[in-house]
């Protein structure tokens, strides 16, 4: 009886690790070198069945490439102007626009590079003065239907001793400004440093914006009064509106430069501002999901909320061992280390969020920067958690990146060696000689993981799953290879 059952379970394990292998299409590209010089690609994406398009940036302009399963099978070059920088693309239709600025003397002039991947017809458009050259571009955003562009940026007015922060809204399909709004200024050397986050555009071309003026220790001693506080611009046309929001509890948000602190989605009526927080009440820190939903036509906040993370992930946090009240409390303040990492929403309003373990150590005099575990959670619709999970890494830095396919929520995860048992248990790490693999995490509805190996480096950080080497673009995933001169990509769909 015991034989029969354990053939039975295997299986039914060999059929169920069929099934999650079907779920996943991994490609590997020849390399491709262009004309002249690789420096790196912007944007990845499918337009076909084995059919991608990306950009590759060149030494001497930018390439438009297209891929047909492993092979490139066409690629047009443009001649970059000198000072062009590329900025972003975004799709329409067929057709690829790539938007670009160009520093003429003291002033920066916007074009936009419009390539149609079927016709392979290239065309170039100046949209004209986009600033003098203090500006500099600190995020951009695009409408869900592709219709509209939002550049957010940073300015100096020298004149008036001021920074402002600039709206710039391009119309995509005429190619052409629609707004250019600075929403906000303020004199230079005033009390406290100001947060970006990644703006919102909506179908409609409204852009909603969030400032986050946080002040320091000594901020505080100058000015017992001074407060942090969140302010919500909404940019219509060139009409400004806005909602301030102070913290009535002490929360604590941690911040990594260059990532946002908040997310900002868009849900029918309804402006919803996202972020992951610790929560400090009597000594105690908690960490979870913090949100505040705005309704979208006079920016009123119908509702402030905050969901720990469940009981399950403290159980893990603190460990199986007993701890006295003191030991907790200074357990507990490991929460104030976590930042926002990775945000997202999938067709039926779950929000997924991913918050990264920070923390700073000095060597030689120098303080760097290390990351370590995961929390990821899953909140619904109504802002109600779901579920929430902890996965572990000894690395000390990112080894990951998330995204979504056919509604589900994927990690992408690098690590030494193969996950074998409970992968709830699995400290994902990178520690020679061991080899190296990358791994999909797929999140079932209930919370639990099911991985799957893709790809084994056969060199050290051959492809990472993280920061600048990924595109995440409709389900499908990339990789570039980081060890190569020539563009080779790995492809997960």
């Amino acid at each position: 009886m015991k034989k029969i059952t354990l053939l039975l379970c295997l299986i039914l394990s060999l059929v169920s690790s069929k099934m999650i292998s079907q779920n996943y299409k991994v490609t590997v590209t020849d390399p491709h070198k262009a004309k002249s010089g690789i420096i790196g690609k912007y944007g990845f994406e499918k337009i076909g069945e084995g059919k991608f398009f990306t950009i590759v940036i060149t030494k001497k302009g930018f390439e438009f490439t297209i891929f047909q399963g492993k092979k490139v099978v066409f690629s047009k070059d443009l001649a970059k102007k000198k000072k062009e920088v590329i900025l972003t693309y975004v799709e329409e239709g067929t057709k690829r626009h790539v938007f670009t600025t160009t520093l003429v003397g003291k002033r920066q002039i916007l074009t936009c590079h419009s390539f149609d991947y079927e016709t392979k017809e290239l065309t170039s458009k100046e949209l004209g003065d986009f600033g003098d050259k203090t500006k500099s571009n600190i995020s951009i955003s695009s409408s869900k239907n592709n219709k509209y562009l939002l550049f957010l940026s940073a300015q100096k007015n020298t004149k008036e001793k001021k920074e402002e922060i600039v709206a710039d809204i391009i119309d995509i399909e005429n190619i052409k400004f629609k707004t250019n709004k600075i929403f906000f200024s303020r004199k230079r050397k005033s009390l406290g440093d100001l947060r970006m986050n990644t703006p919102y555009v909506d179908n409609n071309g409204d852009a909603y914006v969030l400032v986050e003026k946080i002040h320091s220790a000594l901020d505080f001693r100058k000015n017992k009064k001074a407060k942090n506080k969140l302010t919500l611009y909404k940019i219509k046309d060139n009409d400004v509106e806005n909602s301030s929001f102070e913290f009535k509890e002490n929360f604590h948000f941690a911040h990594r430069y260059g990532d946002p602190t908040f997310a900002i989605f868009g849900k029918g009526n309804e402006i919803i501002l996202s972020s992951f927080a610790t929560n400090i009440k009597n000594e105690l820190h908690i960490g979870g999901y913090f949100s505040l939903v705005y309704s979208k036509d006079n920016l009123e906040l119908k509702k402030e909320d905050f969901q720990l993370v469940s009981d399950k992930l403290l159980k893990e946090f603190y460990g199986e061992e007993k701890l006295s009240e003191k030991e907790k409390i200074k357990v507990s303040e490991r929460f104030l280390s976590y930042y926002l990492k990775n945000t997202m929403m999938d067709n039926d309003g779950n929000k997924y969020i991913v918050a990264e373990g920070i923390f700073t150590d000095f060597v030689g005099g120098t303080s760097y920067y290390f990351q370590s575990n995961l929390i990821v959670m899953k909140v619904g619709p109504d802002n109600k958690l779901i579920w929430s999970d902890m996965i572990y890494k000894t690395e000390h830095k990112s080894t990951h990146d998330a995204y979504l396919k056919n509604n589900k929520f994927h990690i992408v995860i690098q690590t030494d060696g193969l996950i074998e048992g409970d992968v709830e248990k699995y400290r994902f790490g990178m520690h020679p000689p061991k080899q190296e693999n990358i791994y999909v995490l797929t999140y079932n509805e209930d919370g639990s993981v099911m991985p799957q190996r893709i790809i084994k480096n056969k060199k050290r950080g051959q492809y990472c799953p993280f920061e600048d080497n990924v595109r995440k673009e409709n389900g499908v995933f990339t990789m570039e290879n980081t060890n190569s001169k020539k563009l080779q990509l790995v492809i997960i769909e």
